[in-house]
């Protein structure tokens, strides 16, 4: 839960795979994973000091490097209903879903978001963007249909937690409307 936030991955084999599509090495991933087993025993200080050393000595990530953070990184955190389908991921109620992402150069970083939703009493979806525990921004959608939708933010290096908050669902059976947000891709890249 340190790197996620809250939000429960079902393996670590799945974790792992997170990591290595967001940069890091197998040998940050294995020390990584110690760091995680001996949290609980007090015995967690040398793999993390190991881990910061690693992610020091990485090479800086080149200004305009795209990070992919895939759908299927996403998790629910909390009570918060989410569906992902081949080309999105679904966020049915108001709630976050979070995604473990490498961060391999402190720098300042544009976080693109294509996100779509529908509409229920004139409008559309609004979500927060957060990386670790600090809010980054907030977005109302401008329209149904998928569209980008850009943040800056300074964020470190290092192993962070990216998510995004749902707002204000809102379900109008009277009009057969039912306001979701729907995420079509998640992308980081280091703007400095």
């Amino acid at each position: 839960n340190v790197l996620t936030g809250g939000a429960h991955f079902p393996t670590l084999a799945v974790l792992a795979v997170a990591l290595e599509r967001n940069g890091l090495v197998q040998e940050e991933i294995d020390v990584l994973f110690q760091v995680l087993r001996h949290l609980g025993t007090g015995d967690a200080a040398p793999y993390r000091t190991r881990l910061v050393k690693l992610l020091q000595e990485r090479p800086a990530a080149a200004e305009g490097a795209a990070i992919d953070v895939g759908l299927e990184a996403f998790r629910p955190v909390g009570g918060v209903r989410a569906e992902v389908s081949r080309d999105r991921l679904g966020i049915l109620n108001n709630g976050m879903v979070a995604a473990a992402v490498a961060i391999p150069a402190d720098g300042q970083y544009e976080i693109l978001v294509v996100a779509s939703g529908g509409q229920v009493k004139g409008r559309f979806p609004k979500f927060r963007v957060r990386v670790d525990d600090w809010g980054v921004g907030t977005i109302d959608l401008a329209a149904a249909g998928p569209a980008e939708y850009r943040l800056a933010a300074p964020i470190p290096s290092g192993a962070r937690t990216l998510a995004v908050e749902f707002l204000n669902d809102e379900n109008d059976p009277a009009a057969k409307a039912d306001r979701n947000l729907f995420l079509h891709a998640v992308k980081l890249r280091r703007l400095r």
